[in-house]
């Protein structure tokens, strides 16, 4: 976290060649999100760079693998609760 923090700051004082790792919308497995490099601007995530699991270690790609059904999970929860959050913000708007 401090890491991507201080990425985002050297992005937003201008420094146009920011990367950092970030959980985004990403093609990089079969997974909708997943933790990936990306190039920081200073308003916005510039470009996902979706290549960078190739040419992981047996250990890295088998810690991946491993990984992805708990990481599945809570993407699932974080789409539930922003649809549910989402849903409620409707509701109350129509009632007020």
């Amino acid at each position: 976290m401090i890491s991507f923090l201080k990425s985002l700051i050297h992005a937003l004082d201008g420094d146009d060649d920011v990367f950092d790792f970030a959980f985004v919308a990403s093609s990089v497995t079969e997974l909708p999100y997943f933790a990936t490099r990306t190039k920081i601007g200073k308003k916005r995530i510039e470009e996902v760079i979706d290549s960078d699991l190739q040419g992981l270690a047996k250990y890295e790609e088998r810690a991946i693998k491993a990984i992805k059904p708990r990481v599945k999970v809570t993407i699932e929860k974080g789409i539930t609760l922003l649809q549910r959050t989402f849903e409620n913000l409707q509701t109350g708007l129509m009632t007020s």
